[in-house]
């Protein structure tokens, strides 16, 4: 008798002692986990101040200076239509504004902070494909997805953006669809492409597919990518739980 309960007190001490490691371990695992996605959320914000900060500067002097000198060229045009001088420049300079707002909205999306996601992904398309030809287009219950907290907006923004321009150099993909489904905390984002050769793990724009892989990190979230009947389609499975603030 004295030999068994020795033998279960042991066992118990042993199954005590697995238990708090095991509990230990579990925590130490999620104080690291939470410690990265502190950093990770650091580092995204950041990134968007930095890139605030810099399209107010480009708005507040070179697109102002680049507006003052398209109304004097118009101005000078108008008064000499005959001189091609002064109509190439007045071209040229508009072109340079359509350039640099493109910049601008790429590094700071502020239709979707004014109005949302959805019309700020068409306004992003819209300009995309005047650089790149390709046919994309976007989906999914939008209505749902409007009323997270504008940083997930932003995010999410930032994966659509960085997925396409990965794939902007690849001549062979010349239709893109995406679609977004919400069933909050879980949103999933499908890409699809018609070119089955190319896998997003092939683009060559390391810092792009960097962003994309911590974003998907954050939402503590997943890739799965497969090829079927000619079309690749690669899956982002999100949670859109973690509450952050700007």
């Amino acid at each position: 008798m004295s030999l068994i309960i020795s033998f279960l007190l042991t066992s118990y001490v042993f199954y005590a002692l697995f238990q708090y490691q095991k509990e230990l371990y579990e925590a130490l695992v999620l104080n690291e986990r939470n410690h990265k996605i502190e950093v990770m959320r650091s580092v995204m914000n950041s990134q968007e101040k930095e890139r605030e900060v810099l399209v107010e500067g480009l708005q507040s002097s070179i697109y102002q200076s680049l507006a003052t000198s398209k109304l004097m060229l118009q101005d000078m045009s108008e008064k000499d239509s005959k001189n091609v001088f002064l109509h190439k420049s007045l071209s040229l300079t508009k072109e340079a504004m359509t350039e640099l707002y493109s910049i601008c909205y790429t590094l700071n999306p502020s239709t979707i902070r004014d109005i949302g996601l959805e019309e700020g992904l068409q306004e992003y398309i819209a300009n995309y494909t005047t650089h790149f030809r390709k046919n994309i287009e976007v989906s999914g219950n939008f209505s749902q997805i409007e009323t997270i907290p504008i940083v997930d907006k932003v995010s999410l923004f930032r994966i659509v953006q960085d997925y396409l321009l990965i794939y902007s150099t690849n001549e062979s993909t010349t239709t893109v669809s995406i679609n977004f489904d919400f069933l909050p905390p879980n949103m999933l984002i499908t890409f699809q492409q018609n070119d089955s050769q190319f896998l997003l793990s092939n683009g060559k724009e390391q810092f792009l597919k960097e962003d994309l892989n911590n974003r998907i990190d954050y939402y503590r979230g997943n890739t799965t990518e497969y090829e079927k009947d000619g079309i690749q389609e690669t899956i982002f499975r999100l949670v859109m739980s973690i509450q952050k603030q700007w």
